[in-house]
């Protein structure tokens, strides 16, 4: 047997999957949980690993001394594929409008790489019995193969991107059925891998495109699990600092997003778990401070493409501003550069300009975010969180909403507003497959425990356990 196993537990799905061999104490309790989900990196993998290799690339997509594959011919496998660069390829390539290595360098990679054409099939078909119910066999056959060759792939160490990229399109396979609080446990692997390889966001072709897509997954199974990324944002760029670019792509702003969101969310987590003593105290305000202005100077730095096309007010029949932009991925961006914002004000140290209160004291944080100064501002941030769901209804940017509203939508006060934030839950789900039931009964838990008093809502938002973890 090999010593990696990436087992999906998934109660909704688990009788799709064949199961794996585990270890001997596989029927351990919840505590154990993640051993059975990861993959077992350390058990195979040699202590020291060589560097990876970038190959040259044609414009084609395929290493310039390969010789042309051949097309798929079997006619379920082609359908699968078709699937794939329909709705798998363009979700992964949501903030990279250049190279789409998913959309266009895997397919092609796909056609002379047998695990990673069987990962793009898994996650084609599981979108395909997600949405419509049909080819829950095909899932078995494709995710079941995928998995024994990836363990065969990493027992020899001798690694390329296309593994990073495997990887992550069967975490995708298991997430977008899971419950949102269990997506850090299908995650876990693959940022063991991430590790040993040493990829980052600035390792070039495939592999910095995996590691970004990856920082996405990573940003929304924390805030649906309430704990920090696998990996910390001061490790995805050598130095751990994202420089400004004399003048932004589309492409690099929004991977800017990425990592300023991933910031703030750590800063948040610390806000609810950190220490009390007064030299932190200061030194969390300095940072605070500091993200505030990183947000502020990356919105006012958005591309021309980012400017919104439309905006049409609040009506009786819809309680939100919609303004549209341009297309999917560009809304994403502004959805999480809000959602950005929203967790930073839910996180100001009380001590900032309230008093010297200490920063994990109930009592001035829950007076902190009932001032009318902040309640209202991170109202208005979540209105806008939710609002851009309503009105920019991409495929594409909603597969990457789910926990975003989770957050955003517990902050919501007015019945309508809950309303519609549930609708578009529910409609997300029946369009793209993605398992949103849970964040629905997150939304209606908090909605419940908070009433209309904002300043509880925001408190249990700053407060929460996360979007997946209760209930569930």
């Amino acid at each position: 047997m090999s010593g990696f196993d990436w087992v999906d537990e998934t109660d909704s799905v688990a009788d799709l999957y064949k199961r794996v061999d585990v270890d001997a104490d596989a029927d351990a309790n919840q505590n154990n949980l993640s051993s059975k989900l990861s993959l077992k990196l350390t058990a195979k993998l040699p202590s020291k690993m060589p560097s990876p290799t970038h190959h040259p690339h044609t414009t084609a997509g395929l290493p310039s001394s390969m010789p042309l594959p051949r097309p798929i011919t079997d006619p379920t496998d082609a359908f699968y594929m078709s699937r794939y660069a329909e709705f798998i390829g363009p979700r992964f390539d949501l903030f990279d409008d250049g190279a789409r290595y998913f959309s266009i360098e895997v397919p092609l990679m796909a056609l002379h790489n047998r695990l990673l054409r069987l990962a793009c099939l898994a996650a084609a078909a599981v979108q395909l019995s997600l949405e419509t119910g049909r080819g829950k066999h095909n899932v078995l056959a494709y995710y079941d193969e995928a998995l024994r060759l990836l363990s065969a792939h990493l027992d020899c160490p001798s690694y390329d991107p296309a593994v990073f990229a495997s990887c992550l399109l069967i975490a995708h396979c298991e997430m977008v059925e899971s419950k949102t609080g269990d997506w850090q446990l299908h995650l876990r692997g693959t940022g063991d891998l991430v590790a040993l390889q040493k990829w980052h966001g600035r390792s070039g072709g495939l592999a910095e495109a995996c590691f970004w897509i990856y920082c996405r997954m990573m940003i929304l199974a924390s805030l649906s699990s309430a704990r920090p990324t696998l990996i910390p944002p001061t490790e995805w760029l050598p130095g751990g600092v994202f420089d400004d670019p004399q003048r932004w792509t589309l492409h690099a702003w929004q991977k800017k997003v990425v990592f300023l969101l991933g910031s703030v969310h750590h800063f948040w987590f610390r806000s609810r778990h950190g220490q009390t003593s007064a030299p932190l105290e200061s030194t969390m305000r300095r940072a605070w401070s500091d993200l505030g202005d990183q947000l502020r100077r990356h919105e006012l730095a958005a591309p021309p493409a980012c400017t919104p096309i439309s905006a049409v007010p609040a009506t009786v029949d819809c309680p939100f501003d919609l303004v549209r932009y341009i297309a999917g991925p560009i809304s994403a961006a502004w959805q999480m550069l809000h959602t950005a914002h929203l967790l930073h004000a839910l996180a100001e140290p009380p001590g900032t300009g309230t008093g010297p209160d200490t920063d994990t004291n109930p009592r001035s944080r829950r007076a902190l975010l009932a001032s009318p100064r902040v309640a209202n501002t991170a109202l208005a941030l979540a209105r806008q969180v939710v609002s851009n769901s309503l009105a920019n209804r991409s495929l594409v940017a909603w597969a990457n909403a789910v926990q975003l509203l989770g957050v955003a939508g517990a902050c919501l006060v007015s019945d309508a507003e809950r309303d519609a934030c549930t609708l578009v839950l529910e409609q997300m789900e029946t369009l793209t497959g993605w398992n949103t039931r849970t964040t629905v009964q997150h939304l209606q838990r908090a909605w419940l425990a908070g009433g209309t008093d904002l300043g509880t809502l925001l408190y249990n938002v700053w407060a929460n356990e996360g979007v997946g973890t209760e209930g569930t």
